[in-house]
């Protein structure tokens, strides 16, 4: 069984501890005190709390997903192979000849020209 420590090595990165830090500060001022300016209204202890054990909850999840094989969602990418490949053979010439005509290089403006101001450069 694989060990999932996910605070090893956390509070020897003085960077993500600051920034961190910061982002808790500046959140909850603006829950506090942002008001109409963030559409906001002020949040009492218990429910900051409860947003922190939201939050907390990604950790969990985090090594659940973890314990997944990858192997397991091989049955997604046959089922989008399979749908793209349904979708090319639908195509019947007239389709495909229609496509052709709507990305002709001819009708796209040529290098001289600007599409932004609707005239010819010099």
């Amino acid at each position: 069984m694989v060990e999932f420590n996910v605070f090893s090595n956390f509070f020897n990165n003085w960077i993500f501890l600051s920034v961190l830090s910061v982002t808790v500060v500046v959140q909850i001022v603006l829950v506090q005190y942002g008001g109409f300016a963030v559409k906001c209204a002020p949040l009492t202890l218990s429910q900051h709390l409860l947003c922190v054990g939201i939050g907390m909850l990604c950790l969990p999840f985090g090594v659940l997903f973890r314990c997944v094989p990858v192997s397991f969602f091989d049955w997604s990418k046959k089922a989008d192979d399979d749908a793209h490949s349904k979708k090319l053979r639908s195509n019947t010439g007239s389709d495909l000849e229609a496509l052709r005509k709507s990305t002709r290089a001819t009708e796209l403006p040529g290098p001289e020209e600007s599409p932004l101001l609707g005239r010819k450069l010099s």
